[in-house]
């Protein structure tokens, strides 16, 4: 009856072959382009930094406040639980404060103060969220919430046992606040 028609692909596979080999080359590129780029803003690591900043304080005398992150803002930062969250800034008032996240609700909360005083100096200041083991649906919340006032906002991956060294971090810095003692 009829005769079935047999197609050879042999020659179109050396095709599909050569797409593929120029496809991994733009991919190699672009990522090597990526990794590249001098213009990434490096997130600061708290215990990095402050490791870092007693050793090179030893040397030199005066040290960066922190060395390998970004040089034009300075940071405030917020360790972020699954329950609950701490706050890490400068100003003494919300320095070390525990905000419950059923605190949150409520207006003036120490999270929003933060948040509005990092607003009104958006040019120099922003917030790092420290994330912490099973807290990535608070944290994604907080990110809206901090882009949604305009503030530049990084994360860091935090183990659950990891100690936040924030105060050394900042009297490294040189950065503690006129009633903080500098140690030296």
């Amino acid at each position: 009856m009829g005769k079935g028609v047999q197609t050879d692909f042999s020659s179109f596979m050396s095709v599909i072959l050569m797409l593929i080999g120029v496809l991994m080359i733009m991919l190699v590129s672009n990522v090597l382009t990526i990794i590249s780029n001098p213009e990434n803003i490096k997130i600061t690591s708290i215990p990095v930094s402050a490791n870092l900043s007693e050793k090179q304080g030893e040397e030199e005398g005066k040290v960066s406040p922190f060395p390998f992150g970004n040089k034009n803002k300075e940071p405030s930062y917020i360790d972020v639980h699954r329950d609950r969250m701490i706050l890490y800034d400068p100003d003494p008032v919300l320095k070390d404060q525990v905000v419950a996240l059923r605190d949150l609700e409520q207006e003036g909360n120490s999270f929003e103060k933060l948040l509005t005083r990092v607003e009104t100096n958006k040019a120099n200041d922003y917030i790092i969220l420290l994330a912490r083991p099973r807290s990535a649906i608070v944290v994604r919340r907080l990110k809206k919430v901090i882009r949604d006032r305009g503030v530049d906002v990084g994360v860091e991956l935090f183990e659950a046992d990891r100690d936040v060294n924030y105060d050394k971090a900042i009297k490294a810095s040189g950065k503690a606040q006129d009633g903080e003692k500098r140690t030296e």
